[in-house]
């Protein structure tokens, strides 16, 4: 009998070859590696009630991640950033902190135009942002750079995983890359997720008595 440990989907398409994912994880270990199943049942007596009832309690335990995946357009290996709950603010920060390179007049200078020509500003070579507060405390780094996109030069930035991995970004993919990353609430989505996971059988399964059960208590 197989256990759903993993359901995933994908929402947001950064760039050629970077995508962003929402992934739960159902399985845990214990001491002695054994597998832990999402929900968990226990009953307990109470004083807070005078009649002498049983109660019962029911813990939901996953683990909810947010997740930048890169795929290698040759050999097609993944590298996979994982970011939870402490991690999604720091993200989100440095995101932010990325564009205001963009818009601030500190850095109005950071790109220089001639004859219709656009050049980085080597003023500005030691200019970048980096974080490792991810699962594992991969890193990732950000720097502004020309990038060349629509058979364009144009402002950009240069968007390195953890040494693993690099990718161009121009500003527009930038922007849209942080919105998605502000607006999105992972607690929210990962209840409607685990949901589905739980409620979720195939019907050569229907009678799987432990699938049914998971149903009964999710509801």
């Amino acid at each position: 009998m197989s256990e759903l440990e993993y359901i995933e989907k994908y929402i947001f398409t950064v760039t050629k070859n970077l995508q962003l994912k929402h992934q739960i994880k159902f399985g845990k270990s214990n001491l002695k590696q054994e597998r832990i199943p999402p929900i968990k049942e226990s009953t307990y007596k109470s004083n807070t009630y005078s009649n002498d009832v049983q109660l019962k309690n029911i813990k939901i335990d996953t683990s909810d991640y947010l997740v930048l995946e890169y795929t290698d357009e040759n050999t097609k290996e993944r590298t996979n950033i994982y970011f939870s709950y402490p991690h999604l603010f720091n993200l989100e920060r440095i995101l932010k902190t990325a564009l205001e390179w963009f818009y601030s007049d500190k850095y109005k200078d950071l790109y220089i135009y001639k004859d219709d020509e656009i050049n980085f500003n080597n003023k500005y070579n030691n200019l970048y942002l980096l974080t490792d507060i991810s699962i594992g405390d991969k890193e990732i780094m950000i720097k502004p750079v020309v990038v060349y996109k629509n058979e364009t030069y144009q402002e950009g930035i240069l968007l390195n995983l953890n040494d693993d991995a690099s990718v161009y970004l121009d500003i527009d993919e930038l922007e849209s890359f942080y919105y998605v990353i502000k607006k999105f609430d992972l607690y929210t989505n990962s209840i409607i997720l685990a949901s589905y996971g739980l409620n979720y059988t195939p019907k050569e399964s229907d009678n799987n008595p432990y699938k049914k059960e998971l149903r009964k208590k999710i509801k």
